[in-house]
């Protein structure tokens, strides 16, 4: 599975001199994590330090911070609870970054990075810790074993996704698995790479809903997997990712079965394509694909109702077809997936 790790610097309350935009911004960071607090598109850790560090650099407890910022630049379209109540949960993440990879500490110096990042902070302990974690990335996904999946390391006002070259001499590592390989013993000078990011949309971007949902009848995972893929057409339409722009809609109950026998006998990658078929059904795209679905073959047949709720089929290819209802509180049921010859649709 994909993951990302969040640097506790960019947790951080912005300081006094902060603008209104640098409020907002800060906001918009910590409150688009929530999504993966309820979703299971990726991992997101947190150094088993985090909360250590800010309080170290008096930056927590984190809501006064807040409170001022907010106050001194006039935010009102953001909660301080809110806001609050999202970077305290990531801080007490578990498992933690180090618990998770089991790589527990690193002692470095003379660590350089391309490009430069390890002045970002005024404070001396939020960069020492950025330059550890930095460290500790680049170990992990270079000697000692891959990060599982896309990893990343956000840091807030980064632009764009960007690979982060380092170089430093390790004196002292502590770890807790056997490793098959790794640099000399310290001190050593190592160099490796971390994939570093600036925001959830990058993360996203990377992951393939296909890869959540390989067609089978995991209900968690196709519901894992459709969620990511709506997010995504969101961001590619320069509309999200943002909860509040989804169109309402429900999986059936049906639909985890009826979707993984026609992926299990049908071609490779139809589950990607149901997967699309579902974002054109809840976003309303590509309705030349729609039809009806009625009570028989002929044109003139009445449609399926159920109640004020209508029945419809969506073409996926020739051979498969989604069906779903549009419910009369305008919520889209996706109810099941089917043959060319089955007109039948769960009630």
């Amino acid at each position: 599975m994909a993951g990302v790790t969040i640097d506790p610097g960019s947790l951080a309350v912005p300081d006094a001199q902060a603008s209104g935009d640098d409020a907002r911004s800060y906001a918009e960071f910590i409150v688009s994590w929530s999504i993966l607090l309820r979703e299971r598109w990726a991992d997101v850790f947190v150094s088993e330090r985090a909360a250590a560090v800010l309080f170290e650099a008096g930056l927590y407890p984190m809501r006064p911070e807040l409170h001022r910022l907010f106050s001194a630049n006039g935010v009102i379209d953001f909660d301080v609870n809110t806001v609050g109540r999202v970077a305290e949960t990531l801080l007490g993440r578990t498992p933690s970054f180090e618990e998770y990879f089991g790589i527990k500490d690193v002692l470095a110096s003379d660590t350089k990075t391309e490009p430069e990042i390890l002045s970002r902070y005024s404070s001396q302990a939020l960069n020492e810790e950025l330059e550890r974690e930095l460290v500790l990335s680049a170990l992990l996904g270079t000697v000692y074993l891959p990060l599982k999946g896309d990893h990343r390391f956000a840091l807030r006002g980064l632009e764009g996704s960007v690979v982060v070259k380092l170089s430093t001499v390790i004196h002292e590592l502590e770890y807790a698995f056997s490793r098959p390989q790794g640099p000399a013993s310290p001190p050593t000078r190592f160099k490796g790479a971390v994939s570093a990011c600036g925001s959830l949309e990058e993360v996203v971007t990377g992951i393939e809903p296909s890869q959540i949902w390989a067609g089978t009848s995991d209900a968690t995972d196709l519901a894992s997997a459709v969620g990511l893929s709506l997010y995504k057409h969101q961001i590619e339409s320069g509309t999200g990712p943002d909860p509040r722009g989804l169109h309402p809609y429900r999986i059936g109950e049906k639909l985890p079965s009826t979707a993984a026998a026609c992926c299990q006998s049908g071609p490779n990658r139809l589950n990607s394509k149901v997967l699309e078929a579902i974002v054109e059904t809840v976003y309303a795209l590509s309705l030349n694909k729609v039809h009806r679905l009625r009570t028989g073959k002929g044109g003139n047949d009445p449609p399926v109702t159920r109640g004020a709720d209508v029945a419809w089929r969506r073409d996926i290819d020739y051979e498969y077809h989604l069906h779903y209802w549009a419910c009369s509180d305008g919520t889209v049921e996706i109810a099941s997936v089917v043959v060319h010859g089955d007109y039948s649709i769960p009630r």
